[in-house]
């Protein structure tokens, strides 16, 4: 008697081997949330290792920057008339726990620094040289 469907449609969905695409696939979503949920992890452990603490407590945000007009901006500090800072990270553009570590340490910089009207001048550079 021959079948009318292949053997694998007769399998339970649970029991079906991924395919390399459906592999890549669930790798990269895991790698993403595995990216998104060390943000704050990498913002206190920077702010405790190279600035003593010192530094508030920031909400931090997953947005998709890619409205603005460049297409390298991964990350943008906002802050409200309020005085408060909201860090947003496009994790689109970002692709690794390196790449992400490099992109949270830039901008403590900026919130040790306060605002100024040469954002990435000579404080910012000096404050730069911690992470080398």
């Amino acid at each position: 008697m021959a079948l009318s469907r292949p053997l694998a449609a007769l399998e339970p969905p649970h029991l079906r081997l991924l395919s390399r695409r459906d592999l890549r696939r669930s790798r990269y979503a895991y790698s993403r949330e595995a990216l998104r949920a060390s943000v704050p992890g990498i913002y206190r452990e920077t702010n405790t290792k190279f600035f003593n603490g010192e530094l508030p407590t920031v909400p931090m945000a997953i947005t998709d920057l890619s409205s603005r007009d460049t297409e390298t901006d991964t990350v943008l500090a906002t802050t409200y008339l309020d005085g408060m800072t909201t860090i947003n990270i496009d994790l689109n553009r970002i692709h690794s726990e390196a790449q992400l570590r490099e992109v949270i340490s830039h901008e403590p910089c900026h919130l040790y620094e306060g605002p100024s009207s040469d954002e990435h001048g000579v404080a910012f550079q000096a404050c730069m040289l911690r992470f080398n």
